[in-house]
């Protein structure tokens, strides 16, 4: 969808401060897929996501100056650098490609 393309390369970063934890978010998969860094509450359920890299970083939960900090750490960074994530897409696709189209094949077909 070319408008989440382009959406996705006005942002610096992607923030998404869980407080409880959760399994998985599409919104976080679509951002990496798309290159966009993302700032994850730091969850068992999230850890295989990102690796603390150019891809993005954890945050302890319910913490704003740690989330603040993180959210600014990249905003510099894409600044300094214009900074771009071809390493994360391709791991991305990998990990979960396989996985999403199992499920959509599942709710497809009962």
């Amino acid at each position: 969808n070319d408008e989440l393309v382009r959406l996705h390369s006005s942002l610096d970063v992607l923030a998404v401060p869980s407080v409880w934890p959760e399994y998985l978010g599409f919104v976080t998969l679509e951002a990496l897929a798309l290159g966009t860094p993302v700032v994850l509450s730091d969850w068992p359920s999230q850890q295989e996501l990102i690796r603390s890299d150019k891809s993005g970083t954890f945050v302890s939960p319910g913490d704003p100056e740690d989330l603040a900090q993180a959210v600014r750490s990249f905003s510099r960074a894409k600044q300094r650098s214009g900074l771009e994530h071809p390493e994360s897409v391709a791991r991305t696709a990998q990990l979960y490609a396989s996985t999403i189209l199992q499920h959509y094949r599942t709710v497809l077909n009962g």
